[in-house]
């Protein structure tokens, strides 16, 4: 007996789904100044400057739900402790886009340690920050700089998948992408190409082959981020922006909810011209 395709494939691959779905090239984000943009963690907002590592960053989104969480985490974790002391730190954003994060981002925190041994820390090396958009008009500006500044190699702006890598210098700037199934281990050749102030190894022929694989899955997968269907273009953002009684703070120019317990700021987020 044959496998069955994932939830909803005969849905995904009518004609026109990719249009629909924003699947395209996107106008390159300037940031006015990378190292300054804020980071949303514990309710509060942090500079990039003050959790990129000293020399290198990966930026990895995580879903507890997906099957990938199990593979992801302990690699992203295992790399990062290895080369730490070198100069290594990694940024991890936790969402509610794609399939819900049902957790608050205090309990994804949790979590993440309990389950992992993967501990959070705005000290380093790892930091996992509130729940933030990372696709959409809300996208969060670190999200919009790297992915407009690096497509993938379909041609792809957005992130379409759970569990794409990205790679900074020690000024935040993006240097390489990867796709979901391309976990950890296997940014060990160029996370020490950087750390040692060496021009980045040439990709390995299996990475283009992953992303061809990544392009696939996004439009049958059920942990892939689908416009219209788990995520939208919404008039404000997230709830998981908007403050709940673990995340203390809203953007934009809305009042925090809960004013008689926060101490951070709104979180101004700009919004495409």
């Amino acid at each position: 007996m044959g496998s069955r395709a994932p939830m909803g494939a005969d849905v995904l691959d009518r004609p026109g789904f990719r249009k629909r779905q924003d699947f395209r090239l996107e106008e390159v984000y300037v940031p006015d100044s990378l190292e300054d943009i804020p980071i949303p963690v514990n309710g509060k907002q942090k500079s990039l400057s003050k959790l990129i590592g000293s020399k290198a960053t990966i930026v990895m989104n995580i879903k507890l739900d997906d099957p990938e969480t199990v593979t992801q985490i302990p690699a992203l974790k295992t790399l990062v402790l290895q080369y730490a002391d070198q100069g290594l730190n990694a940024i991890c954003f936790p969402t509610d886009q794609g399939d819900y994060e049902p957790d608050d981002s205090a309990t994804v925190r949790i979590k993440v340690a309990q389950q992992y041994g993967m501990k959070s820390s705005v000290k380093g090396p790892i930091v996992v920050t509130d729940k933030t958009d990372i696709v959409g008009k809300f996208t969060h500006p670190l999200y919009r700089y790297m992915t407009t500044n690096l497509p993938n190699p379909n041609n792809i702006t957005r992130i379409t998948l759970n569990y794409e890598k990205f790679l900074l210098d020690a000024n935040g700037k993006v240097l390489r992408r990867y796709p979901r199934l391309w976990s950890a281990e296997r940014m060990e050749k160029d996370v020490k190409a950087v750390l040692a102030g060496q021009p980045l190894p040439p990709m390995d022929p299996q990475w283009q082959f992953a992303w061809k694989e990544a392009d696939k899955e996004a439009t049958r997968s059920i942990y892939s981020f689908r416009k219209h269907y788990n995520f939208y273009d919404q008039q404000e953002a997230g709830s998981d922006w908007a403050g709940t009684k673990a995340e203390f703070f809203t953007p934009g120019s809305n009042a925090p909810r809960f004013k008689s317990v926060t101490k951070g700021k709104p979180l101004t987020i700009p919004l495409p011209e």
